[in-house]
């Protein structure tokens, strides 16, 4: 149990350094990039970054920058 509770609690604190990241997340097939405007915890201690207005798994998060550094 107290093991359990230390890992969802690393979880909500690397989701929570996503915010005004900017990511790239696969999302049924697409690829999404934005800026992370939101983390948010539902009631069932599900985690959820939302870009765009909309929210995400965080697992499937496969790349995140500064905001606003692009590659040249």
């Amino acid at each position: 149990q107290g093991f359990e509770s230390f890992a969802d609690s690393q979880k909500d604190m690397v989701a929570q350094a996503y915010l005004g990241r900017q990511v790239n997340i696969q999302d049924e097939g697409k690829s999404v990039t934005g800026i992370v405007d939101a983390v948010n915890k539902a009631e069932d201690g599900k985690v959820t970054v939302q870009v765009k207005g909309k929210d995400y798994n965080p697992e499937n998060i496969s790349r995140v920058s500064l905001s606003g550094v692009s590659d040249q």
